[in-house]
């Protein structure tokens, strides 16, 4: 069963409403991900390469966080993400995956949404994409905010 979506005329005021669903949504992605190391992920083919987020990177257990601006190790959704992969792991009874999971996290919807189209330009909007890449990492995507 899923969560009421609430709909409103100032569309805005409808993403706030709802932004606990889309967050417990992709961290509950991003923490499958990290719980199986990528099993069952779409496999594409690597074809031209797109400006992605590069400034920063924070290492965290599994998890590699890549941004154009700082993220604190500590910070509450870096080690929500940590504790969830654990909860995920034990409650599927799953040994924790091994391989790295990098997350592009891009600074807004509207920059994601961009490389989105032009890099996977046949993939609906989501929240979130979780990406295996032949040969390559097991990838997140997605925005901050």
């Amino acid at each position: 069963m899923t969560a009421p979506v609430h709909v409103s005329a100032d569309p805005a005021a409808t993403r706030r409403r709802n932004w606990p669903v889309a967050r417990i949504w992709a961290g509950l992605l991003l923490a499958g991900a990290l719980a199986t190391g990528g099993g069952g992920c779409a496999s594409i083919k690597h074809t031209q390469r797109i400006t992605l987020p590069s400034k920063h990177l924070l290492r965290s257990d599994q998890l590699q966080v890549v941004s154009d601006f700082k993220i604190e190790r500590d910070h509450a959704v870096i080690q929500d993400l940590k504790k969830l992969r654990r909860q995920v792991a034990e409650s599927l009874d799953l040994p924790l995956g091994t391989k790295p999971v990098v997350v592009y996290l891009f600074p807004n919807e509207m920059e994601y949404m961009q490389y989105l189209q032009t890099r996977f330009p046949d993939y609906p909007a989501r929240r979130a994409y979780f990406i295996e890449t032949a040969g390559k990492d097991l990838s997140v995507y997605t925005w901050w905010g």
